[in-house]
């Protein structure tokens, strides 16, 4: 992109405007981490002042927001690749895609909608100093939900173009840089696989501020 726009003098295309608004969440979501550690809620210590808990618990909520955002515009970007990328002569390819692309939507929609209302039509319980409220942002059902779909769509993004690559013509260098670049969706994988697994064995919610910045920054790396 640095080099297509001030050296190549071309437009931005719509990979770009996904990557550039993932951009623009992930600043949003640095902010939101930023604050929650000025408050104190990363030292691991009991936070005693209830107007401080009520705002951790808010900036937390509008977080889980951002990261969605984060994680799935990259894969919005590579899809929107992927129309310039697969030939409208492999029909079949061009089926896959757009299912891929359905599955992709509709996960980011349900882990918007699930993060909004995991705990009912009552939104301000995620934030409630009531003893035993309900808070989306440490459910682990609600953090299994979002995760497996996040995986599958990874998974299923990183897989798309190997079908091409069997039938394109290229010299073995030409199909090796190929075939690197596309594979680079591992890195992703496997830092979401780490984070999952960080996670869910630790038992240590803060991690999920780590692991998060890891995957959305070699997201955008990726797309």
């Amino acid at each position: 992109m640095v080099v297509r726009l001030p050296q190549q003098q071309k437009s931005l295309v719509v990979s770009d405007a996904f990557l550039l608004i993932s951009c623009l969440f992930s600043l949003t979501l640095v902010i939101t981490d930023t604050m929650t550690y000025q408050l104190g809620g990363l030292s691991g210590a009991d936070i005693e002042d209830p107007k401080k808990i009520v705002k951790l618990a808010k900036i937390a909520f509008a977080g889980n927001y951002f990261y969605d955002k984060c994680i799935y515009f990259p894969k919005f970007s590579i899809l929107a690749l992927y129309t310039r990328l697969f030939p409208n002569t492999m029909p079949k390819l061009r089926q896959v895609f757009w299912v891929v692309t359905g599955f992709v939507a509709a996960s980011c929609l349900l882990t918007c909608l699930a993060d909004t209302f995991w705990c009912g039509g009552n939104v301000a319980s995620n934030w409630s100093l009531e003893e035993g409220a309900c808070l989306s942002f440490n459910s682990i059902p609600l953090f299994h939900l979002d995760w497996s779909l996040n995986f599958i769509s990874d998974v299923f993004i990183f897989a798309l173009p190997f079908h091409l690559i069997r039938h394109l013509k290229l010299k073995k260098r030409q199909l090796y840089g190929l075939i690197f670049t596309f594979a680079l969706g591992i890195i992703t994988i496997a830092v979401n696989i780490a984070c999952f697994t960080t996670i869910i064995y630790s038992n240590n919610f803060n991690s999920i501020y780590v692991w998060a910045m890891s995957e959305i920054t070699t997201s955008i790396m990726v797309a």
